[in-house]
C-alpha cells in the first residue's frame, strides 16, 4: 500500500504547483587532489559542500563534482548547459568552480586545471585542461533563454607552473579579464592576474550572502566582494553586461516595506515534485514522475535514478559469490564436447587429471586468485575460469595447436 500512498500524494503535489516558477540548476566543481608537481590544495572540496547547501536552501538542483579530471568536467560542463537549456525560459543556472586555475600568457585564455593534472610544465598545461571560454561560450549559445551566474574560485599561490609559462607569468599567475556576455554575471574570488589564497574564506562568505532574504543578485556578489577584502585583503571582482533582476533568496520588498518580504519563490512543477523524489527507491514512484515530466531536464534525472534502482535490486537479488579453497578437494568435469574426468587438487599447487578412474592420470598445476582459477595440464592445456557458486567452477580452455572449448567442474563432496 506504500507506493499506491506516495503516488496519490504525488498527484495531489502535481496538482498544487500547478503554477510555474524559474528551474534552479547548479554544478559545482571542486578539484583539490593534485599531484605534488602541481600543489595540492586543502578547502575545494569543503566550498563546493558550503555553496552547495546553500544553493539547495534557494531550491537549486545541485550537482557536485569533487576530484574531477578533464574528461568529467567536460561532460559535467555540456550536461549542465543541455539541462538548463532543457529546463526552459527564465531557468537559473550556477557554476562554481574551486580548485587551481591560470591564463596562458600568450593567449590570454584562462584555464580550468583538472584533478588529473600530473605536471604544470610545458604546454600540457594547457592542452589537458579546460579552457573557460569554452565553458561561458557554451552557457549562453545552448542556453540562451536562461540567466547564468558562474563563479570562479580559483588561481591559488600554490600552483606550480613551470617552464616557460612559469617564466612568463611570474607572480601573476591569475586569470586575465573576459568579455561581458549578455545574461552571465561572472564573479572572480579574486582581482585579475591575482591569486587566491586556499583558505575557504571566499566560499563561506559567498554560502551566507546567497541565502540572504531581499537582496537583489548583484547586490550578493558585491556585498562578497566588500566583506572578503574586509576579511582578509583579497579582492574579488565582477563581470556582467545585462541580467535581469532576480532575488536567489526571496523576492523585493513589497510597497509596504521590509515587512512585505515574500518567500523565495517555488520551485517549478517539476522542480520542486524532484526535489522531494531524487533519493526514491521505488520504482513506481519515478516511474510516475517520468510518466508527468519525462520531457523536462528532471525527467532525464528520474530516468538515471530508476536505472540505479534497477541495478541496486539485481545486484542484491544476486547470490555473493566468495573464494573456497581449491586445496585437497576433488571434482567431476564435463566439457562442451560432452567429455567426463575427474580432477584432484592438491595442497602443493599440483593436480591430477582422470578422463575415468581406471585411465593413466596426467598431472598440472593450479592457482587461485580470489574466485578465479587459473589450470594448466601436462603444459598441453590451459584452464581459465571462475567459481560460480560453492560448488561450481566454470570457464574456457585452450590447448597448443588453438583448439577451444567450455568446461564445469561440480565438487565430490568427500
Amino acid at each position: 500500500m506504500a507506493p499506491i500512498r506516495a503516488i496519490v500524494a504525488i498527484a495531489m503535489f502535481f496538482v498544487a504547483f500547478a503554477a510555474h516558477a524559474e528551474a534552479r540548476l547548479a554544478l559545482l566543481i571542486g578539484n583539490q587532489d593534485y599531484t605534488a608537481k602541481v600543489g595540492p590544495l586543502k578547502n575545494p572540496v569543503r566550498d563546493i559542500e558550503l555553496v552547495g547547501a546553500a544553493l539547495e536552501k534557494l531550491g537549486f538542483s545541485v550537482t557536485k563534482l569533487a576530484n574531477a579530471t578533464k574528461a568529467q568536467m567536460d561532460e559535467a560542463i555540456r550536461r549542465h548547459a543541455d539541462q538548463v537549456r532543457r529546463a526552459g525560459p527564465g531557468a537559473i543556472g550556477f557554476f562554481y568552480y574551486s580548485g587551481h586555475g591560470a591564463a596562458n600568457p600568450e593567449t590570454n585564455v584562462n584555464y580550468l586545471i583538472p584533478a588529473d593534472l600530473d605536471s604544470a610544465d610545458g604546454d600540457a598545461l594547457w592542452y589537458r585542461s579546460i579552457e573557460q571560454p569554452f565553458l561561458i561560450e557554451l552557457l549562453s549559445q545552448r542556453a540562451r533563454n536562461a540567466t547564468h551566474f558562474i563563479v570562479f574560485d580559483a588561481c591559488r599561490n600554490e600552483l606550480n607552473i613551470g617552464g616557460e609559462a612559469g617564466k612568463a607569468l611570474g607572480a601573476d599567475k591569475g586569470f586575465v579579464p573576459v568579455s561581458d556576455v549578455s545574461g552571465i554575471l561572472i564573479a572572480y574570488a579574486t582581482t585579475q592576474k591575482k591569486t587566491a589564497a586556499d583558505t575557504g574564506m571566499f566560499a563561506r562568505i559567498l554560502s551566507e550572502e546567497l541565502v540572504k532574504p531581499g537582496v537583489e543578485a548583484f547586490a550578493v556578489f558585491r556585498e562578497v566582494q566588500v566583506r572578503v577584502k574586509e576579511a582578509m585583503h583579497q579582492e574579488p571582482w565582477m563581470s556582467l553586461n545585462y541580467i535581469p533582476r532576480i532575488y536567489l533568496g526571496a523576492k523585493a520588498p513589497g510597497p509596504d516595506g521590509p515587512s512585505a518580504l515574500q518567500p523565495v519563490p517555488p520551485l517549478s512543477e517539476a522542480a520542486e515534485a524532484w526535489r522531494i523524489l531524487r533519493e526514491s527507491g521505488s520504482e513506481a514512484e519515478l516511474e510516475a514522475f517520468i510518466k508527468r515530466f519525462g520531457g523536462t531536464v528532471f525527467g532525464d534525472f528520474a530516468r538515471a535514478r530508476l536505472a540505479e534502482v534497477k541495478r541496486t535490486k539485481i545486484a542484491a537479488a544476486k547470490p555473493e559469490v566468495r573464494a573456497h579453497g581449491l586445496s585437497n578437494t576433488h571434482w567431476d568435469c564435463m566439457t562442451s564436447d560432452k567429455q567426463k574426468c575427474n580432477i584432484w587438487f592438491l595442497p602443493d599447487g599440483s593436480l591430477k587429471y582422470q578422463e575415468s578412474l581406471d585411465d593413466e592420470p596426467s598431472y598440472g598445476r593450479w592457482k587461485q586468485e580470489g574466485t578465479k582459477v587459473f589450470l594448466s595440464i601436462n603444459g598441453y592445456s590451459s584452464y581459465t575460469g571462475a567459481f560460480a557458486n560453492d560448488a561450481i567452477l566454470e570457464g574456457d580452455a585452450i590447448n597448443a595447436i588453438g583448439q577451444t572449448w567450455t568446461w564445469r567442474f561440480s565438487k565430490v563432496e568427500n
